[in-house]
């Protein structure tokens, strides 16, 4: 028989204890960041240089004035042919006759005509009209200085020599409708007249058939056959200035079916 010898081990002793883990140590303080500088200031931007004036631009000629458009005349009687005259000018021209005594001129639109010796009429006549028959006219006048009782009006059927009739009027507030000299239809007075100076006178021409307006009213109508045709005129008796505007002329295309 064998024999075992075993060796037994004693109890382990207890474990001793663990040495107590020391404190971490304080993580030291992170150092300040310096502050960043400050940018340098931005230089300035220079000036743009002032751009020099435009030269002036020279002025353009003035443009000449555009005569004015005379007024359109009114419209005459079917089958008629219109002459008028505003006197918008400066001068007579070759459009009217000179008178034989005093003097015609046109001042600021008005056709002054101005008689200067006792017993003489001074008259002018349109230069594109003549040998006129029947018509109507009519004439804007304007009574100006002078003798208050002497005569002025329109000529018609003239040839010269006092041979022709006269339509007058004065601003006595009297008219006269004559041949020549010799009246027809002697001074007579009427209230129609303006005595302190614009009167409009009309005369109506057919045949030997006249019809006379003062300021747009029948005045008269009279019969005459001893002038068929003649010139247009106007006139003054004797010393005075009237003014004439506005004349119109509408010659008359008649046919006669038998004198009145």
């Amino acid at each position: 028989m064998k024999w075992f010898t075993a060796a037994f081990k004693g109890p382990v002793g207890p474990s001793g204890d663990r040495g107590i883990q020391g404190p971490t140590g304080a993580t030291g303080l992170t150092g300040v960041t310096g502050r960043a500088g400050a940018p340098g200031l931005t230089g300035l931007t220079g000036h743009t240089g002032v751009t020099g004036p435009t030269g002036a631009t020279g002025l353009t000629g003035a443009t000449g004035l555009t005569g004015a458009t005379g007024p359109t005349g009114p419209e005459g009687p079917s089958g008629s042919t219109l002459w008028f005259d505003g006197f918008e000018r400066t001068s007579l021209g070759s459009n009217w006759t000179s008178p034989a005594y005093g003097t015609a001129v046109i001042k600021n639109g008005i056709l002054e005509l101005a008689g200067s010796t006792s017993g003489y009429l001074t008259s002018t006549f349109p230069t594109k009209i003549s040998n006129l028959g029947n018509f109507i006219l009519e004439v804007d006048t304007y009574w100006i200085t002078g003798i208050r009782n002497n005569a002025y009006g329109i000529l018609y059927r003239d040839s010269g020599a006092a041979a022709e009739y006269r339509f007058g009027i004065s601003v006595n507030g009297s008219f006269i409708i004559s041949d020549g000299i010799t009246p027809i239809e002697d001074w007579a007075s009427t209230s129609l007249i303006n005595k302190t100076g614009y009167n409009k006178l009309k005369i109506v021409a057919i045949e030997n058939s006249f019809d006379f307006y003062i300021n747009n009213i029948w005045i008269r109508s009279l019969t005459d056959s001893a002038y068929e045709t003649g010139d247009i005129g106007l006139y003054v008796g004797n010393v005075q200035t009237v003014g004439f505007d506005n004349l119109k002329i509408w010659e008359l295309q008649v046919t006669s079916l038998g004198k009145r």
